[in-house]
């Protein structure tokens, strides 16, 4: 294996060495240099437990279960969950590593916790948890641990557990001083080459320099390859996490969930109430919407559905039923969860790359590649949408569709204001207002943005000048009759269950709190705009090495937090400190037309995820909220620093921008990076995935 990689490494320094004589060649040129370094650095520093016994006399000693102080048989089986030890006297003999041989016998079964205390030279007690290890199922490099002992290892004690009550697994052997073999990992010596090339591009790369205006056809396919392999990331993630079955197993499933099955049902039935009955003892509550006595009193109830007048209804937007319910009709199946939110949000990603594109080259044009292609980046990065397809469950299916319909509603508007055809004026326009209003059909949050997509609209119309009456009629006609008739549906749809026009019924949901009495507190207010915009990244040299702590800011009171977190979009995407800059862009425009291009721009951008930030108050904190504003949020900070150092700034401006927005692209990619990994990928449920990050991060585990 090392032969090999050093083979290739060769013939990649060689090939580099050729092609890099030419002066704009020269970030190739610094990328093989860097490249040739991570490959010394694969092969020494980050192999060092290989080496650990290369220095000093390091006798090889297997342990066995019978030659321990305690009484034990040929096989040492440990199960229940609970802590088993193995004690060696008198080693006398130095330890520099230890391998612990584990046969996993129960199938569920993923982790084995090892932790070992031994004495050394410098005392005759116990140094406690000396080793601390977990070993993962079909993991083997997880089983090797070096040790740093002083002088001899005296008494050794071996604590392992691991599983739950069902679970067991037994310990053949642990083999002392047996070298560790060489992991050589590729992908760490291709990460550090693309870190450093990347860095050095955006201070010294001839190419991203150049204006975006100057090399089309580079950006066009730029942005073409950056969003493919976003889309491809998510497909990965998807894969991965998918049950057994594989592909085709998941287009024939026999059941769903409150969506995918509970909806398609009753409306093939058409009635607007789920088919699910109410169980009587929950009927009989005298308050059914009471958590905590449903819980204590183990009355049964169907999680985070609506019980209105003694019949279930679902909160979730009837829009993916679009899809699910033809394909229920005509295959008898179900259609899968995650493969909706995967189409759902890989769609929404390549409308938003669309609308970021557009929008940049046809104003933008002088700002340089570099800035061009990192804004795309930063956008696809911490648009929320990776959140969706991670834990991909029936409120994920309803984000991600109303984050596809809300990308393409904006789109197909920002395609229409430049058109020239009419009819192609009118077919956009349609689209848009269709899909904006699809986007409040998928989630009803969306209404904010449908307000604001309305002041756009109005707005498009008063400014065309140019336009002859029956036009602009037509234009009206097309932009607010799709999104009234859906609004009319949606209100129809609320009142006929729940009495009220206006009431989605979230007051109903059966859940962990009770809306029906929840109160209002400007703290919990607060709360969710930390943690949503301005909580910061820790670092930690440990997994998961990135990690933000979710801060209740000492507020006494219920305010729910669901599974993971991340950090604030201020601190993901760099970018959006640019509205830092807004009072200079006004004063740029105050006097021209584009002033009021850019106040409905801080609506949309601003006024409306605020609006949804501060309305997350009853429903606490979740990832997947993050995919209703972290983009608009994102975007409108990235447009109002093209504007001021990009279309209205210096050349020197341009230069520092076109730098700023390549090390935040980076950024974003790292610290975005890593923390949707580690929520796609969790300990607990993929100890496989843990295990590969820390052989990548972790120098001597």
């Amino acid at each position: 294996m090392i032969l090999i990689y050093l083979l290739l490494s060769a013939a990649v320094l060689l090939i580099t060495a050729s092609v890099c004589r030419r002066k704009r060649l020269g970030t190739l040129k610094f990328a093989g240099a860097v490249f040739a370094v991570a490959v010394i650095l694969e092969l020494t520093v980050f192999q060092f437990p290989s080496y650990r016994l290369a220095f000093g006399s390091y006798p090889r000693q297997t342990l066995y279960p019978r030659d321990a102080a305690e009484t034990v048989s040929e096989e040492f089986t440990v199960s229940g969950g609970k802590e088993a030890s193995l004690t060696y006297r008198d080693i006398n003999i130095p330890v520099g590593t230890v391998r612990a041989n584990i046969r996993f016998d129960s199938g569920e079964l993923k982790t084995v916790v090892m932790n070992a205390d031994m004495t050394d030279d410098t005392g005759y007690y116990y140094r406690m948890s000396i080793v601390s290890t977990e070993i993962v199922r079909d993991c083997p490099r997880s089983a090797d641990s070096m040790v740093l002992l002083s002088g001899n290892a005296g008494s050794a004690r071996f604590r392992f557990q691991g599983g739950n009550e069902e679970d067991s697994f037994t310990v053949e052997s642990i083999e002392l001083n047996t070298p560790i073999p060489f992991d050589i990992l590729p992908l760490r010596t291709l990460a550090i080459t693309l870190i450093a090339a990347f860095v050095y591009a955006a201070f010294r790369s001839f190419t991203a320099s150049r204006k975006a205006e100057e090399v089309p056809k580079l950006c066009r396919w730029s942005a073409v390859a950056v969003t493919a392999a976003a889309v491809c990331c998510m497909a990965l993630i998807t894969a991965a996490k998918m049950p057994e079955g594989g592909l085709a197993g998941r287009f024939s499933l026999e059941n769903g969930d409150q969506i995918t099955e509970e909806l398609v049902t009753a409306f093939e039935k058409g009635h607007v109430w789920l088919d699910a009955e109410p169980e009587p003892e929950l009927l009989a509550m005298e308050d059914p919407y009471d958590w905590g006595k449903r819980h204590y009193d183990e009355i049964p109830y169907r999680w985070d559905h609506l019980l209105y007048n003694g019949r279930y209804y679902s909160y979730y937007g009837v829009a993916p039923l679009i899809l699910f319910l033809p394909y229920h009709l005509i295959t008898g199946h179900f259609f899968p969860t995650d493969i909706a939110v995967l189409l759902f949000s890989s769609l929404g990603m390549a409308a938003l790359a669309f609308l970021y594109c557009s929008t940049v080259r046809k104003r933008y044009g002088m700002i340089s590649f570099g800035a061009y292609i990192s804004g795309l980046v930063i956008l696809l990065m911490t648009c929320g949408a990776w959140f969706c397809v991670s834990r991909p469950m029936f409120y994920e299916t309803a984000v991600s569709s109303a984050f596809f319909c809300l990308t393409a509603a904006a789109c197909c508007f920002t395609v229409s204001c430049r058109a020239e055809k009419k009819s192609v004026k009118y077919l956009l326009s349609f689209l848009s207002s269709l899909m904006l209003g699809l986007s409040v059909l998928s989630r009803p949050t969306m209404a904010v943005y449908a307000i604001a997509g309305a002041m756009f609209y109005a707005r498009s119309l008063t400014s065309d000048n140019k336009a002859k009456k029956n036009s602009k009629l037509i234009t009206a006609a097309c932009l607010f009759l799709p999104i009234v008739i859906l609004g009319v549906f949606q209100m129809w749809y609320n009142y006929v269950r729940f009495g009220s026009v206006f009431d989605f019924g979230i007051k109903y949901s059966l859940t962990i709190n009770d809306f029906t009495h929840s109160q209002f507190h400007i703290h919990f207010v607060l709360i969710g705009l930390y943690n949503f915009l301005f909580a910061p990244p820790a670092f930690i040299p440990d997994y998961p090495y990135i990690t933000t702590p979710f801060s209740q800011l000492g507020v006494n009171g219920y305010y729910y937090k669901d599974d993971g977190n991340t950090s604030g979009i201020l601190f993901l995407a760099l970018p959006v400190f640019g509205y830092l800059f807004g009072g200079r862009l006004l004063r740029y425009c105050r006097k021209s037309k584009a002033f009021a291009e850019y106040a409905l721009l801080f609506v949309f951008c601003v006024a409306a995820p605020l609006a949804i930030i501060f309305s997350s108050w009853e429903s606490g904190y979740a990832l997947r909220y993050t995919t209703d504003f972290s983009w608009e949020i994102t975007i409108g900070g990235i447009l109002i620093l093209f504007e001021v150092f990009g279309r209205k700034g210096s050349e020197l401006q341009r230069v520092r921008l076109g730098r700023f927005m390549m090390l935040s692209g980076l950024w974003a990619v790292l610290i975005s990076g890593m923390q949707i990994y580690n929520y796609a990928f969790g300990k607990a449920d993929y100890p496989q995935f843990t295990e590969l990050l820390r052989r990548h991060m972790e120098l001597w585990h």
